[in-house]
């Protein structure tokens, strides 16, 4: 950003989904940098004020990201092995206690 007042939107989409960023700034003495990105992606912030602040002097900087995942985006869902093992060790329980088969 080379003004200190502007706003600036841009979104992509890949095979894991849709990406929006938004990034608006204003006038400010000192630089302030806050930043709104998904949950999982929270770690991520650090590292996004390490590069805003490297390239920015002063302003009052708002980043917000947004991902809408895809329903079969690869990696979407991870299957936990062990609690399935432990619901079918559940279920044939409740079977032999219910006497179902």
């Amino acid at each position: 950003m080379y003004s200190m007042t502007g706003f600036g939107k841009a979104d992509t989409t890949s095979k894991f989904g849709r990406v929006t960023v938004e990034v608006s700034g204003v006038n400010s003495r000192f630089l302030e940098v806050s930043s709104r990105l998904p949950r999982q992606y929270s770690l991520l912030e650090h590292k996004l004020r390490e590069l805003l602040t490297a390239r920015l002097n002063r302003g009052k900087i708002t980043v917000y990201v947004g991902i809408e995942e895809k329903e079969d985006a690869p990696g979407r869902f991870q299957l936990n092995h062990a609690a399935v093992k432990a619901y079918h060790r559940q279920l044939t329980e409740l079977q032999k206690t219910l006497r179902l088969g």
